[in-house]
């Protein structure tokens, strides 16, 4: 069974407007303490440098324009929507994939000791 969505031509109040932005700024605002408090960490407890640390969030958030982009183009696509919903089966699949990735960088990362592989630590701010 597929969805049928229809386009209203109703005006959105400025309450809900306000609501949204809300939403959105406090998103935003835990999205930079944790990236703050990762760059902290990156210079405290992993002693890399804070420019590597900066080249790590640079190299990261390009490659998360393009893959938003991209995630974006995969799911309007779709023409057929199954009973869990449109975006609730990415979810589901990418999170078991971010899982599996993260704990191995972890052991990987255990046996190497206390090198700094900027590789992994660059793939491991993406995931």
């Amino acid at each position: 069974m597929s969805a049928q969505y229809t386009i209203s031509n109703e005006n959105i109040t400025f309450k809900e407007r306000f609501a949204y932005g809300i939403g959105d700024f406090g998103s935003n605002l835990f999205l930079c303490i944790g990236t703050l408090y990762l760059l902290k960490f990156y210079t405290d407890e992993l002693n890399i440098p804070a420019a590597y640390g900066g080249v790590i969030f640079l190299i990261s958030k390009f490659f998360t324009a393009f893959t938003d982009i991209l995630t974006g183009l995969i799911l309007d696509s779709r023409k057929t929507i199954g009973p869990r919903g449109k975006f609730r089966p990415f979810i589901l699949f990418v999170s078991f994939g971010n899982h599996s990735s993260v704990c191995s960088f972890n052991f990987y990362l255990r046996i190497q000791g206390n090198s700094c592989n900027f590789d992994l630590y660059v793939i491991w701010f993406m995931l």
